[in-house]
């Protein structure tokens, strides 16, 4: 194809978008829902280490126990949709697992439809004089859409059973609410979309009650006097103190004072510095080793189901060496998990700059750039202060990613270079969905495979079911207590299986081992005396144990169970 003939296409594609917005379109539904819903079905067997808790409180909510569903440290948006998407479609604890991936699938779906409404709305933002534009509609929307994929897909991850893609969602349903806002600065619907974003999106994760104030100071910089900008923003923050009011109430009824949740103080202290101790504490059932009985609710599945609210009486403190050591580390972390598609997105745009031009940024109003770019380095910088995981700030990435993309200008009349920056252009793209690719063939193959001295995610299932049969069929089940060895492990599940509560705790493994056997036979009795009906561990070393009354689970291979009572009718 000659360079004539490569010009004529491209000024067909300029002045008839609509085909091809819609092929991208097109293509960004069929490839995003094929690759997540091959992830959701391969990873099924999946479990993370926060989902138990998030079942726990799914399962408050369809029982009716308020007050259990109320967690210190989880926001309860996830759980309250997965009640009732499970109360619509009937699960059974074997079947739970696979339910909650459908479901998660389901909330992806809704955030590729949140990323299409963005984004629609981001190139209609997109000014275009006579002169110069940016990249075509089609391209911009085929760049944007594949790096969603890429960060909602291989950072946030579909088989990880927590709220993130859903934060996901509500962040991008914030910044289209402040591009109508941007349009139409004097209605007041735009603003009363803003404070329902924000509110829902605190429902589903504490950290947005705090991070909605940018938003809002955003949304009044587009207002042309302070005098039009308090009413409407009084409207954003009234809608969101509305939704956001039953959570708030509960947490502070749970916390015993006016509170969010917990969460940011905890993590705060763990993570970087805190000081002080603990006001509830777990009840000592017996000394070396520890046994520890941990009395939180009949519905808690594990000990540390709510570890905020363990810790409260923990306060943070400002520590200049730690918080410093908590950025570099989390900074550090960050870019090692970024760097590959974050160096190809550098290198694109700064090849740009021989024949791009790059408007400077408005600050009031502000521009589209400055607004993506102020949202991702807040959200990204308040996670790098305490704790980041990338499926924590994977929406911010996306937005700043999205700013370079729209932020280069080209002269209309030089055919030929725009020509050469779009296929650039389709490159990035390429790489992108290699990437998304790549990710879905490692994560397919490690989920139904032996690989790096792990077993695949399929036979842990596997396993984990047969230490609920296992139970089950001696007669431990449904709400009684059992006990396990700390580090609880995060393969747990086991247990929301079986239906019974892991709220015992045996904390010194190592002790308990070397210890004489009368010595372990008084921690066990003591479990034995407080209600428990078995205690259950994944340790090899306890082979060594068989004859004092442990079992090895049929069908695992190397979980035991000591039962504490002979098994009943």
């Amino acid at each position: 194809m000659g360079w004539a003939e490569t010009v004529l296409n491209f000024n067909n594609a300029v002045s008839d978008p609509n085909r091809w917005n819609t092929r991208v379109r097109i293509g960004f539904w069929i490839f995003g829902a094929l690759a997540a819903g091959i992830l959701a079905y391969t990873t099924r067997h999946y479990v993370n280490g926060d989902a138990i808790a998030y079942l726990d409180m799914a399962e408050a909510f369809r029982e009716g126990l308020w007050n259990e569903a109320v967690l210190l440290g989880y926001s309860p948006g996830y759980s309250i949709l997965l009640a009732l998407f499970e109360y619509i479609v009937p699960t059974t604890p074997l079947n739970e697992l696979y339910s909650v991936k459908f479901f998660n699938f389901v909330i992806f779906l809704a955030a590729m439809g949140a990323c299409d409404f963005f984004v629609h709305r981001l190139t209609d933002e997109i000014q275009v004089d006579r002169e110069r534009c940016p990249l075509p509609s089609h391209i911009v929307k085929a760049v944007v859409f594949s790096i969603f994929l890429v960060t909602s897909l291989i950072w946030v991850r579909i088989q990880i059973v927590a709220p993130d893609i859903l934060v996901f969602i509500f962040v991008l349903l914030s910044l289209t609410a402040l591009l109508n806002i941007k349009r139409s600065p004097d209605s007041f619907l735009g603003f009363a979309c803003l404070g329902l974003t924000t509110g829902l999106g605190y429902v589903c994760k504490t950290f947005f009650f705090p991070f909605s104030i940018l938003l809002f100071a955003l949304a009044a910089l587009h207002c042309s006097s302070l005098r039009k900008a308090i009413p409407r923003i009084l409207l954003s923050v009234g809608v969101m103190l509305i939704l956001s009011s039953p959570v708030v109430i509960s947490q502070s009824l749970k916390a015993g004072h006016l509170s969010i949740g917990e969460v940011g103080s905890y993590n705060y202290a763990y993570y970087v510095a805190g000081e002080g101790s603990p006001v509830h504490l777990p009840k000592l059932l017996h000394s070396d080793p520890d046994v520890l009985l941990y009395d939180q609710g009949t519905l808690s599945t594990f000990p540390h189901g709510d570890p905020a609210y363990w810790a409260m009486g923990i306060k943070p403190v400002l520590n200049l060496r730690a918080q410093f050591n908590a950025i570099v580390k989390n900074v550090v972390d960050l870019i090692t998990q970024i760097w590959a598609p974050t160096l190809v997105m550098l290198i694109w745009f700064f090849s740009q700059f021989r024949n791009a031009e790059f408007p400077n940024p408005r600050i009031r109003p502000p521009s589209v750039f400055l607004t993506l770019m102020m949202i991702c380095l807040a959200g990204t910088g308040i996670y790098c202060l305490v704790s980041m995981e990338i499926r924590y700030v994977a929406a911010f990435l996306f937005l700043g990613f999205t700013a370079f993309v729209i932020t280069p200008e080209y002269k209309v009349a030089d055919f030929t270079k725009l020509n050469a920056f779009m296929i650039q252009a389709v490159l990035l793209v390429a790489f992108m969905m290699g990437m998304v690719i790549g990710f879905v063939v490692d994560q397919s193959h490690r989920a139904l495979h032996y690989s790096a001295g792990k077993i695949s995610h399929s036979d842990t299932f596997m396993e984990m079911i047969a230490v609920k049969d296992f139970l089950n069929d001696n007669h431990v089940g449904k709400l009684d207590k059992i006990a396990v060895f700390y580090p609880v492990n995060n393969k747990i599940y086991w247990a929301k299986m079986a239906g019974v509560r892991a709220v015992g705790e045996i904390t010194d493994v190592e002790g308990f081992l070397q210890n004489a056997a009368i010595k372990r036979n008084e921690a066990l009795d003591a479990l034995k005396t407080a209600g428990f009906k078995a205690v259950v561990v994944k340790q090899p070393q306890l082979m060594n144990l068989i004859g004092e009354g442990w079992n090895k689970v049929p069908g695992a291979s190397d979980y035991f169970v000591r039962f504490l009572s002979e098994p009943g009718p």
